[in-house]
């Protein structure tokens, strides 16, 4: 299992999925699946931090892209 700290929060992860999500201050957990996931931000719907898990080499990985205004 690896940890990833976003902007957004951090998510707890290995090659099988997405364990958890814990959203960091200001942000709330919108959507969770096993290999997908988004924060938003609970002051602006629009600030956004979506994470894609993905497994190489049995390392996971997390791709991590900030939207916003």
């Amino acid at each position: 299992m690896q940890s990833f700290v976003t902007d957004g929060g951090t998510v707890l992860a290995s090659c099988a999925g997405i364990e958890s999500m814990s959203p960091a201050q200001g942000y709330s957990v919108h959507e969770q699946s096993a290999r997908e996931g988004e924060f938003r931000g609970t002051r602006d719907n629009h600030d956004r931090v979506k994470v894609e898990l993905s497994c190489s080499g049995g390392v996971a990985h997390l791709r991590v892209r900030a939207e916003g205004d």
